[in-house]
């Protein structure tokens, strides 16, 4: 078997994407960790908990999309990195933007974070339509509410994520899987 140099060349390419798509992977989870650190959730769990499972859900629905698993382990950050006090919106921003390495990946993680980070002026079903809409928030997004779901919601959240979802379309890049992993939860029937 001949290799080309133009085949060799792929395969070192690819070969470096994948490591440094690793290492990207690990200073994300390292720059949620940090801006984290301290916080806990209502049932006083430490909030870390939470990225963490948002990024398995997602790995287990979409485990070839590395984009997805990082913004997963990264979608409270800019929300939350001053409530947890270690670091301020900028500075978590800074640590988001030294943690990528893909200049394409780094570019879509930014805008779908924006989406993720809900501003409070805005109605809850507009931002969750919004954030749908666009594949890495939307798969994440969806994730975040299967975890929210699944561990202890409070009664007003279930019925604000069951209103919001009733009033919205899914968009075909949300699997199907996903989905029914989400109406089993809420107990609605998916369209």
């Amino acid at each position: 078997m001949i290799i080309t140099r133009a085949e060799i060349r792929s395969l070192i390419r690819m070969t470096i994407r994948e490591a440094l798509s690793q290492q990207d992977l690990e200073d994300v989870r390292q720059t949620a960790h940090l801006v984290h650190m301290g916080q806990k959730r209502r049932d006083d769990t430490p909030y870390i908990s939470h990225p963490e499972a948002v990024y398995d859900i997602t790995a287990a629905f979409y485990p070839g999309d590395k984009p997805a698993q990082m913004l997963a382990l990264l979608h409270d950050t800019l929300e939350d990195a001053e409530k947890a006090g270690n670091v301020s919106k900028a500075e978590a921003y800074k640590m988001i933007q030294a943690s990528i390495h893909d200049e394409e990946k780094l570019a879509q993680i930014n805008n779908a974070l924006q989406l993720l980070t809900h501003d409070k002026s805005i109605p809850y079903n507009e931002y969750l339509q919004s954030a749908l809409f666009n594949r890495l928030a939307g798969r994440v997004k969806i994730s975040d509410l299967i975890h929210n779901l699944s561990h202890n919601p409070s009664e007003r959240q279930i019925q604000k994520y069951k209103t919001a979802l009733r009033g919205i379309k899914i968009p075909p890049h949300i699997s199907r899987a996903q989905l029914s992993a989400l109406y089993k939860i809420t107990g609605d029937v998916g369209e």
